[in-house]
């Protein structure tokens, strides 16, 4: 049945295939819902078998384990003996297992014979941890272990059962079920006992099991089919119907009120094919709107800036915009900083620039940037991510990032997370956006200061806390202004890998460093901060820090001196 089964997935498979590559969207659209309907329903029907199988299986080794459990208390009898070296000793204590396992277990049908069990085994472990054959009694069917596979399974299962002082059982390759079992009062026990026996009554209700499960499986795919096929041909008839009526009046035979009336025969129409002819029906008188409304969006595109305005303000569209209207947004903020024209000519720093407003273009609409604000000189951006901080930090690491033949400075990218009010201010003839934020004011006024140390990405604590996980830093310092106090963190990750590896091998000294420092002892600080500049001399950070540190040592400013990053 399995094999009947399997052959008519296969045709079916071969069927779908036909039908996928069929100029039918119709039946393209059966073949691809009838293939995962296939692969569910088998997927499903397959994994609650074998959880089924297995969970059943399981049960009947626990049963007998629960069977088998008196003879614990012959394996402890065992291990009180003392005189078993003679094989009439170990005949007599056979007999005995093989007393205690029929009147214990029930009886079972193997190949027509009835038997309690298949095997009965008694193991000891010798000095060197190998197990000895002590006794093998065996019946005459077909499944019986030889003596090697009972000292494998012993092997495998002894340890277990010494230590959960419980019933071990497992099924072995020849499909038969085997329970490993000892002493449970012995912390070490000498002997291990093995019974092997029959799985032929679970085997048959997982046989009855696997018939009711593909039966079920094939007429549940077989119902499911059938009410997909049939939704399928209903929405294609309705389909069919429109493109035809559709298609005589682009032909002019018809007008569109006769695609709104037309009907298709006694079948229920759905909502959506309604609305579909409804829309339809208004393209001739919603053309001229539409040119109207385009006209309009680019008169406005005009008049405001940015392009996302209508995104920021909640807006529909940007006709909906008007001034007046503002908003307090909380977001990620970027500032993106690029060198001033120096040492090119106009043509070659225009053109430098072109591009690299061309490739942060790609990169906002990548990672979702809402462009707030640029300057005359074209040196420095804001841009507003509003969802996840992580995509702010991505967009920073590839602005930021070295690129393939870069001579000029890079480019620096400032990341803070805060709350502003953004909104509209003119009249119906001109209008400005603004921005009211003194956290960014105070951020902005060090930006170029930033850059010009070389550092290529930064981000304030706001930021840092929520992508900690997802780069690599290390605290710079702060700054302090006007009551507002911002730590920073340099994004690491934005340096190319020697320079990337230079900082993180003295990210500890320069902590250390940083932490004499605020505690007032410039001397060390100072000396330390050398040894960082020694194995990194482009840390300009370092650098900074250094020159405050001889400033200190060198006037009488002592402990009075701010802390502060770019402080006087």
């Amino acid at each position: 049945m399995m094999q009947l089964l399997v052959f008519g997935i296969v045709i079916l498979l071969f069927i779908l295939a036909v039908m996928l590559f069929s100029h039918s969207q119709s039946l393209q659209r059966f073949a691809v819902m009838e293939f995962l309907l296939v692969v569910a329903v088998t997927a499903v029907a397959y994994m609650g078998f074998t959880k089924a199988k297995s969970f059943m299986t399981s049960q009947y080794l626990s049963l007998f384990g629960v069977y088998i459990s008196g003879a614990q208390d012959y394996a402890g009898e065992l291990e009180q003996l003392t005189s078993l070296d003679s094989a009439a000793a170990w005949q007599t204590e056979g007999d005995d297992l093989q007393n205690l396992l029929e009147q214990s277990l029930p009886v079972t049908t193997v190949d027509g014979e009835q038997s309690c069990y298949l095997t009965a085994a008694v193991y000891e472990r010798l000095s060197g941890g190998e197990y000895a054959a002590r006794v093998l009694r065996q019946t005459k069917n077909k499944g019986c272990l030889s003596e090697e596979d009972c000292r494998y399974y012993i092997e495998q299962l002894a340890n277990t059962a010494i230590q959960s002082k419980s019933v071990v059982s497992g099924e072995t390759k020849q499909g038969t079920g085997v329970l490993v079992y000892a002493d449970r009062r012995g912390v070490a026990p000498k002997y291990i006992l093995l019974t092997e026996i029959s799985l032929a009554p679970v085997q048959a209700d997982i046989a009855n099991m696997q018939r009711e499960f593909l039966v079920y499986g094939a007429a549940f795919l077989l119902v499911t089919s059938l009410l997909l096929a049939l939704v399928i041909f209903l929405q294609g008839r309705q389909m069919r119907s429109l493109v035809r009526v559709t298609a005589r009046v682009a032909e002019g035979k018809e007008d569109w009120d006769s695609l709104k009336n037309s009907a298709d025969g006694f079948w229920i129409e759905s909502n959506e094919m309604r609305r579909l002819k409804n829309s339809l029906g208004q393209i001739s008188t919603d053309v001229a709107r539409m040119n109207y409304i385009k006209y309009k969006v680019l008169q406005n595109y005009y008049r405001f800036a940015p392009k996302q305005i209508e995104q920021i303000l909640g807006k529909y569209s940007i006709l909906e915009v008007e001034p007046g209207d503002n908003v307090h947004v909380t977001g990620t903020l970027a500032f993106v900083a690029y060198p001033e024209n120096r040492g090119l000519g106009e043509d070659q720093h225009l053109r430098r620039m072109d591009r690299e407003y061309k490739r942060l273009g790609e990169k906002q609409k990548e990672y979702e940037g809402i462009l707030l604000s640029d300057n005359s000189d074209l040196t420095t951006l804001q841009l507003l991510f509003r969802e996840e901080t992580r995509k702010a930090l991505y967009f920073g690491l590839e602005i930021a990032a070295p690129q393939e033949g870069e001579v000029q400075e890079p480019a620096f990218v400032l990341l803070h997370r805060t709350a502003f009010m953004y909104g509209v201010i003119g009249n119906d003839e001109q209008a400005f956006t603004y921005m009211l934020s003194r956290e960014m004011k105070m951020l902005e006024k060090y930006v170029e200061q930033f850059r010009s140390m070389g550092i290529r990405m930064a981000v304030t604590d706001a930021v840092y806390e929520l992508v900690e996980k997802e780069t690599t830093g290390r605290y710079i310092g702060y700054l302090e202004e006007g009551g507002c106090t911002f730590k920073l963190y340099e994004i690491l990750d934005a340096y190319p890998a020697k320079e990337r590896q230079r900082r993180l091998d003295t990210k500890d000294k320069f902590r250390k460093a940083l932490n004499l420092f605020y505690q007032g002892d410039y001397y060390l600080g100072r000396n330390l901060f050398t040894e960082v500049l020694k194995e990194c001399p482009d840390d300009e950070v370092a650098k900074w820090y250094l020159f405050l540190c001889e400033k200190c040592l060198n006037t009488d400013y002592g402990r009075k001196v701010s802390c502060a990053l770019f402080s006087e």
